[in-house]
């Protein structure tokens, strides 16, 4: 069974319609029954999961948590990095790391180098997340712009530093809008002045003019790798936890010129790769080669092992063995090759010092 369980106060945002419209169009197509709940439910079948759809950390670790309480394994789909320790808890998220790094070298090479990041919103996680990756890559901590009192304060302190910018990453694309058609009132010139680019591929974004190059999280991707996860958590109890991250995109549009995305293309420099001490060491190397010995050995093999400690010879071996003496040295051969010893007497060795 599969329940949905929605955060309130984020139902009625677009990236959380958008969400749960995915789960539903999946729910379609693989034709399986899931549950919308406003309460966790009791008694519910084993491995049961419940997709969680929140925005705020508090909701989502504190229901987490419940739900595994109630013997429900939980899914979180949401923009942010699960902390719900001692607890498993399965995940679905866009990777907003690699769609910062999207967002700053796709504006680097266009030759836009001196970035602000606009409008983060301290209460969201995912907001935070942007912010501390941007600070990461650009080295300018500094240039990041939260939401304070009102949109009206953050754009005048913005607008206060304008002239050290020339390319812009907003949190969302809310934040785009109103800082475009802020400088717009400005008669400030957009995009040959300022770069901009937002977040979520909005309508809003889409429609305005100049029209806001994006990055869109594939919201409706959500519900697939979702219930994929359920399918997986049903059929396999070595299962513990699942993540899916998923990719951003870039909507390149009329804020950036509509320029287009050109990677760098250069061949990766190699990097020299030190070596692993551990996998080098002569005795972790016998142990590892013993371990996979044992790992392809049948009860016979064992018993073939157990004699040889003993110093018994291949026809004496074999009788005890129920085979051949031609299958004894075959068996025997192969496991000195398995092991990397010498010979059978290298082999007899070993055995001693272990079993």
């Amino acid at each position: 069974m599969v329940y949905l369980m929605v955060e309130q106060q984020f139902a009625k945002y677009p990236w959380c319609q958008r969400t749960i419209r995915g789960v539903f169009e999946e729910v379609r197509k693989r034709r399986i029954h899931v549950q919308e709940v406003s309460e966790l439910p009791g008694g519910a079948e084993e491995r049961s999961c419940v997709l969680l759809v929140g925005a705020s950390e508090e909701w989502i670790n504190q229901t987490a948590r419940e739900a595994g309480s109630l013997g429900l394994h939980p899914v979180v789909l949401s923009n942010r990095e699960t902390n719900s320790s001692g607890l498993s808890v399965s995940s679905v998220k866009m990777d907003i790391h690699s769609s910062m790094e999207l967002a700053v070298d796709y504006l680097r090479t266009l030759g836009r180098e001196r970035l602000a990041l606009f409008g983060v919103n301290p209460s969201a996680s995912s907001d935070l997340w942007r912010a501390r990756r941007f600070g990461e890559l650009t080295g300018r901590e500094g240039d990041v712009f939260f939401l304070g009192t009102s949109v009206a304060e953050i754009f005048d302190r913005f607008y206060e530093k304008i002239h050290c910018y020339d390319g812009v990453i907003c949190a969302s694309d809310y934040a785009a809008v109103s800082l475009v058609g802020r400088l717009r009132e400005k008669n400030y010139a957009i995009p040959e002045k300022l770069y901009v680019v937002g977040y979520g591929d909005m309508f809003l974004s889409r429609l305005y003019r100049p029209s806001i190059t994006s990055i869109s999280d594939d919201y409706e991707s959500f519900g697939k790798a979702a219930l994929a996860i359920c399918a997986m958590m049903e059929k396999n109890d070595a299962f513990s936890v699942v993540s899916v991250k998923l990719k951003s995109r870039l909507h390149i549009r009329e804020t950036t010129e509509s320029r287009p995305y050109l990677p760098d293309s250069r061949p990766v420099t190699p990097v020299p790769i030190p070596e692993n001490r551990f996998f080098g060491d002569m005795e972790f190397t016998k142990l590892a080669n013993l371990e996979t010995m044992f790992n392809q050995c049948d009860e016979t093999d064992f018993m073939l092992l157990h004699l040889l400690s003993q110093e018994l010879s291949y026809s004496a071996m074999a009788q005890q063995c129920f085979i051949s003496e031609t299958a004894a040295k075959y068996r025997v051969k192969k496991m000195q090759k398995l092991c990397g010893a010498d010979d059978r007497e290298e082999l007899a060795e070993m055995m001693r010092n272990i079993l």
